[in-house]
């Protein structure tokens, strides 16, 4: 297997680890908070979210792709000294010091002047701890560049890892000795256990810091410099990326902050919780494309325009593909997945459209954010990135346009839908930009037809199934269990080629 899966499985194999101690976190505690007080903790860490998009400004990608040249200019000069490399990663870091501490400065400036925040204790109190989790996890991004580098990212995976266990232990204190004593309803205020469970988020994120700085040193000595000229640079040369950075992602996290805003969890609304569990899920699947991304881009800056076509459109297939197959299996275990999850509070009900109803639309969310994710990768690679910024901007006006409407009257399921619209938006605009520089990926178009096809049916198939169907029919039906395992069986093969192409 060649150094760019290898890097990226161990990155993607450790998030899954990950993922099953981040499912026994939220099992723990969505049914101990309740859809009102995860609404409450999902904002909280979820609007310190969207501003660490522009808190990166894509420094971690692009600042990646530099340091991959620097490292080929040494090799390639057979120089033993380093200090070139250090020196240019000190700056990165710097950079990214100088960024958070501005931007989520003004990020809690900002929190503390909506109405439906400050009328609210829970969130009061917790955002302080959620920037500090946010600034922390920003931190712990930058410092694990040079593991990124030198394709030690196993080391990321065990850190992330070790943050999931110092939670569930802090969690397991809070949730299982003090369960009995608290009840999260709208008019009871308790808001001692919601802090503790929040220190519980920051706890996890020290842990992994602290691993990934002791495991970066023994690559590449961190040494952060605050070089006002670099930093200057950086940021007006890749303004626009940066920005368009921050707009492709916009979007999908704006649906919660504004849904805590319409709908106050104070006032007993509980869609912010809701669509936050159903958002929970696809949240660990974003390490797919950004893993296989971030290994192939520093090992691709020295290829031909032909030679990356080649591998971006075999990264293209298999992100789309595996995101084909998550929306199928999200279309046909959306209900046991929620009800294993968060309980029966969160499931759907003939007076509500709750987190299994918009689990198989976000199914398609991802998948189109896998694809587009690639075209991003691909016009940073060639050079191209700044060219996004005009199309994601004015995507994200047309949204807001459309979406905030679409909340107001249609709550989850008019946010959703507006999300699929602007993925669909950014993708034919991708398109368009690599058709327009000659930069298209080499793609094999019949079997993606085929595959989209095959996800249409499905999701077709099951909204039948659980609009027309009774219960006891459709658990009768478990021939779900043999077409998953079917597609299974179809995929690994193809799979595996796709991922020998990236070599």
């Amino acid at each position: 297997m060649n150094l760019v899966i290898k890097d990226a499985m161990r990155q993607i194999l450790g998030r899954a680890a990950s993922a099953v101690w981040g499912f026994l976190v939220v099992m723990m505690i969505t049914p101990y908070l309740g859809p009102l007080r995860f609404g409450d903790y999902s904002t909280i860490l979820k609007f310190f979210a969207i501003w660490s998009a522009f808190a990166d400004f894509g420094l971690y990608v692009i600042g990646l792709k530099m340091l991959g040249k620097e490292r080929t200019k040494i090799n390639e000069q057979k120089d033993t000294n380093q200090s070139s490399l250090v020196a240019l990663y000190g700056k990165i870091v710097g950079t990214r010091l100088f960024m958070i501490c501005t931007v989520y400065t003004l990020a809690i400036i900002v929190a503390y002047l909506i109405p439906a925040y400050t009328n609210n204790p829970y969130l009061v109190r917790g955002l302080p701890i959620g920037m500090l989790f946010s600034g922390s996890f920003m931190s712990a991004g930058i410092l694990q560049t040079p593991l990124q580098l030198f394709r030690k990212m196993e080391q990321v995976s065990i850190g992330l890892i070790l943050a999931r266990i110092s939670q569930l232990l802090v969690l397991a204190g809070v949730v299982y000795i003090g369960r009995s004593e608290v009840n999260f309803s709208w008019t009871d205020i308790h808001t001692q256990p919601f802090m503790r469970i929040l220190w519980s988020v920051l706890v996890s994120w020290i842990v992994q810091t602290w691993y990934v700085v002791k495991q970066s040193n023994k690559h590449l000595p961190i040494r952060p410099q605050l070089d006002w000229s670099f930093t200057k640079s950086f940021l007006l040369g890749n303004r626009k990326y940066g920005i368009a950075y921050y707009l492709s992602s916009f979007h999908t996290l704006i649906v919660l902050i504004l849904l805590s805003i319409f709908y106050p969890t104070i006032e007993g609304y509980t869609y912010a919780g809701t669509w936050a569990l159903g958002l929970s899920l696809i949240e660990i699947l974003l390490i797919v494309p950004s893993s296989l991304g971030n290994s192939l881009i520093h090992s691709t800056s020295h290829e031909n325009i032909d030679e990356q076509k080649t591998k971006f459109g075999a990264l293209f297939m298999l992100v789309v593909w595996i995101g084909c197959l998550v929306t199928i299996l999200f279309s046909l275990f959306a209900t046991p997945l929620i009800s294993f999850l968060g309980g029966s509070k969160y499931l759907w009900t003939p007076e509500q459209r709750w987190a299994d109803t918009i689990l198989p639309f976000l199914g398609i969310v991802i998948t189109l954010s896998f694809a587009k994710q690639v075209f991003n990768y691909l016009f940073v690679s060639v050079e191209k990135h700044n060219k996004l910024l005009w199309t994601n901007l004015f995507g994200v006006v047309i949204w807001l346009l459309i979406g905030i409407p679409a909340l107001l009257s249609r709550q989850l399921i008019g946010g959703v839908i507006t999300q699929i619209v602007l993925e669909v938006w950014f993708l034919i605009w991708a398109i368009w930009i690599a058709w327009k520089y000659d930069l298209l990926p080499h793609i094999a178009l019949k079997k993606l037809l085929v595959l989209c096809s095959l996800v249409v049916v499905t999701w077709v198939s099951h909204w039948y199934m659980s609009t027309m169907i009774s219960p006891v029919v459709r658990i009768w039906m478990g021939q779900w269990v043999l077409i998953t395992g079917v597609l299974s069986r179809i995929s690994f093969p193809r799979l595996k080629w796709w991922m020998r192409q990236l070599k």
